[in-house]
């Protein structure tokens, strides 16, 4: 008698099982007849800070300053803002991709880079204002500096040049 219980116990665990199983894996036929999970996705999408912009008139527009000046030899000139405090300009100049940033000097880390370099100097500029170099030899570079209210930041992530980078940073302003 006793095993005749556990046996029915057994089956009305089993069963039970496979009722919460079948309440958990709630399917949903679409207009073409096939079977799908249907699950619920909790995402929360953070929006990209960065906008296109047509020219430095755009940014112009959007952040009440713009680039001076930029390099005359560049190609691929690509124009954003960030977060609407950063101007930014993506261009080439002799086979190496650079990206230049200018906003308010209050702005912490405008480059938004954080490799490791393993050389650094400071040396002034064509306007005689100091600019702090980092590098990694024939890799990456970052230039950093202030002019008046403004931060600048010259950047290539491969092809760094001693010489062709500051030719870049005296043409940014």
């Amino acid at each position: 008698m006793k095993s005749k219980k556990i046996i029915v116990v057994v089956l009305i665990l089993s069963a039970l099982m496979a009722i919460s199983f079948s309440s958990c894996a709630k399917t949903d036929k679409s207009t073409t007849g096939s079977t799908t999970a249907n699950t619920t996705q909790n995402t929360t999408e953070i929006p990209n800070p960065m906008v296109e912009k047509a020219s430095t008139a755009e940014i112009k527009d959007a952040l009440d300053f713009t680039f001076d000046s930029l390099p005359t030899d560049i190609s691929s000139i690509k124009y954003f803002t960030i977060d609407d405090t950063i101007a930014q300009a993506d261009f080439t100049s002799n086979g190496v991709a650079y990206t230049v940033r200018k906003a308010a000097a209050t702005v912490d880390n405008i480059a938004g880079v954080y490799t490791e370099f393993s050389g650094s100097q400071t040396i002034a500029n064509s306007t005689g204002i100091d600019v702090s170099y980092k590098y990694n030899d024939g890799a990456e570079g970052l230039a950093l500096w202030t002019s008046g209210a403004f931060i600048y930041s010259v950047f290539c992530e491969t092809g760094f040049d001693s010489t062709a980078m500051p030719s870049i940073v005296d043409a940014v302003s």
